[in-house]
């Protein structure tokens, strides 16, 4: 395994929204443009590549003039397609070595994940609360171990699970996308899943559930429809059965909680899809802009109620859809959604879509050169061979 290539994937995975983050940005940052350097042996602008920048600089360019903003609030869509590139240059465009190692990566954060449920758990006293400059307050071992909140399920009081994250929802989303590779990238046996699983349980999220739930329903159906004989197909219908119904109970409880005692939560992406949607109906072309300020200014002239257990100050949007079409209108927003679906990492685009999709419903990370890197790709289609060193199946099943 090469280390700076693992480590490299790594510290993209903590700029998705880490602990690390958001108390250390500028190091984290400088910790991957280092990495990028050592490693990086030529600079190739493949396939589409020159043409997605083009199109990115321009879509900045006529944004920031139809809204009046200063071009330094692009500064994401300005470098980051720059080191995507760099970054597929570093692995010389090898999306099976790329997802190779981000599969090693979600593994080992998985493991970290779960000491992180035990020691919240047990021995909660080891840790200490740390407020960052934005802010935000977690109580944190070396901001590798953290927690917030706590809240009960079942009749069972325990903390939800944020593992290296911010929040538990981004945890979520990577050991989903843990579970969809196991399944549809690499096609494991389920037992590969059970650790990711455990700790999307543990989160307590609810889209988190969900998805879970949906891939495993997508993971049997597709078993049984390339079955061979009556007694396979059995076989299968039997474990599924069995694993589904497991599930559900958790799934259910989780769902009826959003909607009763949490519905708090509910009511908050409730609100702001129907404030970022009502501002996006009324600046359909350009959007606003990628201004908070402007958006929060604008919020206080509309009037939205879902509920009483909502705070209706103004504030900035969690739901990242709608902030895209919010902040940039319509077109471009849907030029970003193409750009991310095209990509060429994984094979199975549709069910990683839904898992990006739903998870980033409540969870405002976009522009971080994790996603830049999927995006980049779309712009070049690798050809992949049969005799990769890596851990990859070649026959695309779902696009």
């Amino acid at each position: 395994m090469n280390i700076q290539k693992f480590l490299l994937i790594f510290s993209l995975l903590l700029g998705f929204g880490s602990v690390i983050d958001n108390f250390f940005p500028i190091p984290l940052l400088l910790f991957e443009y280092f990495l990028i350097i050592i490693s990086l042996k030529q600079f190739g602008l493949r396939g589409y590549s020159a043409k997605y920048i083009v199109i990115f600089v321009v879509c900045i360019i006529i944004s920031a003039l139809m809204t009046s903003t200063s071009l330094t609030r692009y500064g994401s869509f300005f470098i980051r397609p720059i080191i995507a590139v760099a970054i597929l240059s570093v692995f010389s465009y090898k999306y099976d070595e790329i997802k190779h190692y981000f599969y090693k990566n979600l593994r080992l954060i998985a493991w970290l994940s779960l000491v992180n449920f035990i020691l919240v758990t047990i021995a909660s006293p080891l840790f200490i609360t740390q407020t960052s400059d934005s802010g935000y307050t977690v109580h944190t071992i070396g901001y590798v171990f953290n927690y917030i909140v706590t809240t009960e399920r079942l009749g069972i009081e325990f903390t939800r699970n944020q593992g290296l994250f911010w929040e538990p929802g981004v945890l979520e989303i990577l050991m989903n996308t843990l579970v969809f590779i196991e399944l549809f990238e690499y096609k494991s046996k389920i037992k590969k899943t059970i650790l990711p699983a455990i700790i999307v349980l543990t989160t307590a999220s609810t889209s988190g559930y969900v998805v879970l739930f949906i891939l495993f329903i997508l993971y049997y159906l597709q078993r049984l429809h390339t079955a061979n004989g009556l007694k396979k197909r059995f076989v299968i219908v039997s474990s599924s059965i069995s694993s589904l119904l497991s599930l559900f109970p958790l799934v259910k409880e989780e769902v009826n909680y959003k909607f009763t005692t949490g519905v708090g939560s509910a009511n908050k992406r409730q609100f702001d899809m129907i404030m970022g949607t009502k501002i996006a109906i009324d600046n359909p072309i350009f959007g606003i802009g990628p201004n908070k300020e402007t958006y929060m200014g604008l919020s206080n002239s509309y009037n939205v109620y879902v509920g009483d257990d909502v705070t209706y100050d103004a504030r900035a949007n969690t739901n990242l859809f709608v902030s895209l079409f919010c902040y940039y209108g319509i077109p471009m927003a849907l030029l970003f959604l193409i750009a991310l679906y095209k990509q060429q990492i994984f094979i199975n685009r549709k069910i990683y879509y839904l898992i990006i999709v739903v998870g980033l419903f409540s969870e405002p990370i976009a522009f971080v050169d994790l996603y830049f890197v999927w995006i980049m790709s779309g712009a070049y289609k690798s050809a992949q061979t049969s005799n990769s060193p890596y851990k990859t199946k070649f026959v695309q099943t779902t696009t």
